[in-house]
C-alpha cells in the first residue's frame, strides 16, 4: 500500500489562489469591467475583458482606459501570490502601481483582449 505525500507549502499556496480567484470573481469593480482571472500564481497572472457596448470608446473600439486597466489588474493579480507580497501584508503595508506607461499598438474592434504577466514585468524588491 502506498501513500501519497502531500506538500504543505502547495496545499497552501492552493488554497490562497483559490481565495484570490474567488475574491476577483466577486469583486464589484471587476464584475462592471467584465474582467476575469483565468489563472494566476507567484509572478503571473492571465486575465481577460471582452469588448462589449460600455467599454467602447466614440469611435467603437476599446477604451484605451480599459487596456490600461487590464494590465494594472494584470501585474497586481501577479504580485499577490509573491513573497515580496506576503511580506509586506504581513506588516499591514500597501502596495500601489505608481508608474504605468502604455504604448498601444493597434485598436480593439471585437472580441476580448487577454492580458498575460509573467516575473519579469515587475522588479522584484
Amino acid at each position: 500500500m502506498s501513500t501519497q505525500k502531500t506538500d504543505p507549502d502547495a496545499d497552501a499556496n492552493e488554497a490562497l489562489k483559490r481565495k484570490l480567484l474567488d475574491f476577483a470573481a466577486d469583486f464589484p469593480f471587476f464584475n462592471h469591467m467584465g474582467l476575469e482571472v483565468e489563472d494566476m500564481g507567484p509572478g503571473f497572472a492571465r486575465v481577460s475583458v471582452e469588448l462589449v457596448d460600455h467599454l467602447r470608446n466614440p469611435n467603437g473600439q476599446m477604451h484605451g482606459g480599459v487596456i490600461a486597466t487590464l494590465v494594472d489588474m494584470s501585474i497586481s493579480q501577479a504580485m499577490l501570490m509573491t513573497d515580496t507580497y506576503q511580506r509586506v501584508r504581513e506588516t499591514r503595508g500597501l502596495m500601489t502601481n505608481v508608474d504605468l506607461r502604455m504604448k498601444y499598438l493597434r485598436a480593439v474592434g471585437c472580441g476580448f483582449v487577454n492580458g498575460e504577466v509573467g516575473q519579469r514585468a515587475f522588479f522584484p524588491f
